[in-house]
């Protein structure tokens, strides 16, 4: 199982997601190594990161017949 790091846009208020799916042990390393690069920052793009199961999306095209 694959997981990613999220965090909350701190412009939009929405969870997004900051990094691409990896191992749980590798996620855990990059998130601890964020956390740690982040404090120095003053003014943060995203706020309470947090490891969460990577969840793929479908997607679908619908296709209209024009007539």
């Amino acid at each position: 199982m694959k997981y990613v790091i999220t965090a909350i846009n701190a412009l939009t208020g929405n969870r997004e997601q900051i990094s691409g799916p990896m191992e749980k042990e590798d996620a855990q390393e990059r998130l601890q190594r964020e956390i740690e690069n982040r404090r120095r920052q003053k003014y943060q793009a995203h706020k309470r990161l947090k490891l969460e199961p990577y969840l793929a999306v479908q997607l679908t095209i619908q296709f209209n017949d024009y007539e």
